[in-house]
């Protein structure tokens, strides 16, 4: 989605080097805070941030002015450049997934074949536990929201780009196929959980959603796949 903010940026489009979503994986964890970092930010930064994750989501890039985001965080609009640079530090800053890229890769590291499944789903279910609640759930829905295809290639950047090139090395059939499937279980398992809300799914501990969905994506990167029709 390009959109105009009338203060000569645009967000960029999927596939940009720039994109907010693109860069979310590597940026806020070697320059920005991490989850909890922010519980040490100065009150203001942090009402601020806490009001662009609100507003963001319901109202889009465009529509979200600096005025009202420093009228709902109680600050004058001057402390926004002062902390972020201006709207496009904040959106970027407020959109930005806090998950250690090399975190998740050290703990895929050396992990057997046949416990490749069940461990992305533990590690996942793990950081999502970590840096859940409002700001995460709202972080979520606006890169979900603005930048889908950003999204997407953010979230397969971090985790799938390497399951790819190991299942290719094992001589395992279909890579491409089994890991499109296992990247939609679990982001519609991402979605239920963060953006949906369900009760059930919301709810469950990190060893329920592994017991749980641990075994499907195991069986999609090396199961037998039935495509016949």
């Amino acid at each position: 989605m390009t959109i105009d903010d009338g203060q000569g940026y645009v967000p960029p489009v999927s596939g940009s080097p720039e994109n907010p979503a693109m860069r979310m994986v590597p940026v806020p964890l070697s320059t920005g805070p991490d989850s909890g970092e922010e519980h040490t930010q100065p009150p203001g930064r942090r009402r601020i941030l806490d009001a662009a994750r609100e507003l963001f989501p319901r109202r889009g890039y465009a529509g979200t002015t600096l005025r009202a985001i420093a009228a709902k965080a109680e600050v004058d609009v001057a402390l926004i450049s002062h902390h972020f640079g201006g709207k496009k530090g904040l959106y970027e800053e407020a959109t930005a997934l806090m998950i250690n890229p090399q975190e998740v890769a050290d703990q895929l590291s050396g992990v057997p074949l046949d416990q490749l499944g069940t461990t992305i789903v533990r590690v996942l279910a793990a950081n999502w536990e970590r840096t859940e609640g409002y700001a995460m759930v709202a972080r979520f829905k606006t890169l979900l929201i603005e930048d889908p295809d950003g999204l997407r290639t953010a979230v397969y950047q971090l985790i799938w780009d390497g399951v790819d090139e190991r299942l290719r090395a094992e001589g395992i059939d279909q890579v491409d196929l089994r890991v499109a499937i296992a990247a939609g279980h679990l982001m519609g398992l991402g979605i239920a959980r963060t953006v949906l809300g369900y009760p059930g799914i919301s709810r469950m501990s990190v060893g329920e959603i592994t017991a749980i969905y641990g075994p499907v994506v195991q069986q999609a990167l090396t199961g037998p796949l039935t495509t016949d029709r």
